[in-house]
């Protein structure tokens, strides 16, 4: 394994066993990150190759060039784009013919970076592209492939981790803009700003971008007229933004948000006519593509899995009835040495649990052979939930474990549905600080008394 390798398998081996399993067949989804790969590069390629029609990304800038091509300051200019155009070409080539030879793809990274750089040298910097530079950046990490009949199970999942590293980093860049939007309300809030609360303000916005343009945009008009749709829209577009790193742990949601950010951006070119090409065609991709999608779409599990409202969403539809909106067989492990999933497991048993939900020991046979096939179970120190479902198995832990193996049960369903309104990352870390709470009162009952 090259050093390249051993750090993104280090680096990427947290994410193995995250809120959702993400590699649930990895012969089937080696064999679409094949597939996707060349879709990508060609579409890196062909948003900075059709640059070229502006006529300017050839010439020297005024300014100096930015860091990645500072070595064209000691060359002729047109020399240096000649190689740029050369590495763009002949990489973007190789990577859709080769898409399993790791040089092909590096070649055609560097070609799409460096022709960048010529370009925001005369304009400045633009973040519409940092979603494709960065998914070319990771796809190039991953080594030569070996065809799908060839390659072993150890080379498939880490060419998959690494892949989804950056398809994870990809739906970063939004949360990341959700937290600056989120950021500057917090400073207003600080400043003693209120006008983040005056929503007056958003068709006022429309409509300055509206009449920005000599034909104002069909979308804005509309919008202006109905300014209550406008306001839910733009919450929309912050919760969407900021929990796209969430989604990428969510299978069922991973095709599915995609095209959801997708229409956004459209949506954002028929309002205000600000589009971003590069990141919607790249998203495109993703929804038709993405190695990480389930086969099969389930709405109901696509509701459940929406980050923060999606439990209580899936509550008010399909009343408490579990994950998918109807009955799996579900398994809840109570880790012997935590008092507090104990305590909650006796209450379960007591509660008429379903049928279809059953309680068992951390120490038991069934859990050492669960453990022995997933060894990031041992991870938790409280409770598991094992859902099966198409003979496929999700886990589930802690909070999160006994809010959906609960749902249903009689006699804890209002501390159940209680704990649906709050955030599940809220939920967690109240969940761990009363598991921390009950190790330390304990650990302090089992010490031995001072003898004096």
């Amino acid at each position: 394994m090259s050093a390249v390798a051993r750090f993104a398998d280090a680096f990427w081996r947290p994410a193995e066993v995250p809120f959702r399993e993400i590699l649930f067949d990895t012969p089937l989804q080696y064999r679409r990150l094949i597939r996707m790969i060349p879709f990508v590069y060609a579409w890196g390629a062909y948003t900075a190759l059709i640059k070229i029609e502006q006529g300017r990304v050839l010439q020297a800038p005024l300014d100096g060039p930015l860091w990645p091509i500072f070595w064209m300051e000691w060359i002729p200019w047109q020399v240096g784009g000649g190689v740029v155009l050369s590495l763009v070409g002949l990489g973007g080539v190789a990577a859709v013919l080769r898409p399993r030879a790791q040089w092909g793809r590096v070649t055609a990274f560097l070609g799409i970076f460096l022709f960048l750089a010529m370009d925001y040298s005369h304009r400045g910097i633009e973040h519409r592209t940092y979603t494709t530079v960065l998914l070319c950046f990771f796809l190039a990490l991953i080594p030569s492939l070996p065809r799908p009949q060839d390659a072993s199970e150890d080379i498939r999942r880490r060419a998959l981790l690494i892949a989804f590293g950056g398809v994870s980093f990809t739906l970063f860049t939004y949360t990341w803009a959700g937290a600056i939007k989120i950021w500057g309300v917090v400073d207003a809030l600080i400043r003693t700003n209120d006008v983040v609360f005056d929503f007056s303000i958003v068709p006022l916005h429309l409509l300055n971008r509206a009449y920005a343009h000599e034909h104002p945009l069909p979308l804005s008009e509309f919008l202006i007229d109905h300014t209550a749709l406008a306001r839910t829209g733009f919450f929309a577009a912050y919760y969407m933004e900021t929990v796209s790193l969430a989604a990428a742990y969510r299978v069922h949601l991973h095709r599915w948000w995609m095209a959801v950010l997708a229409g956004f951006h459209v949506l954002t070119e028929l309002t205000m006519s600000v589009f971003f090409l590069p990141a919607t065609g790249l998203l495109a991709i993703l929804f038709f593509l993405t190695p990480f999608a389930r086969d099969s779409f389930n709405w109901r599990a696509v509701v459940a899995e929406l980050p923060w409202f999606g439990p209580l969403i899936s509550a008010l539809l399909f009343k408490l009835d579990g994950v998918a909106g109807r009955r799996e067989k579900v398994t809840v492990f109570a880790l012997d040495e935590c008092r507090v999933a104990q305590s909650w497991l006796a209450r379960a048993r007591e509660a008429n649990p379903r049928d279809d939900v059953c309680f068992e020991s951390g120490s038991s046979s069934a859990f050492g052979i669960l453990a022995k096939q997933h060894p990031g179970l041992r991870r938790s120190r409280s409770l598991v939930s094992i859902s099966e479902r198409d003979g496929k198995q999700t886990a589930r832990f802690d909070a999160e474990a006994a809010l959906f193996s609960s749902a249903g049960l009689r006699g804890i369903r209002g501390w159940a549905f209680a704990l649906l309104l709050i955030p599940l990352p809220l939920s967690q870390l109240g969940y761990r600080a009363l598991v921390r709470r009950s190790r330390g009162v304990s650990s302090r009952s089992q010490a031995p008394s001072d003898p004096a």
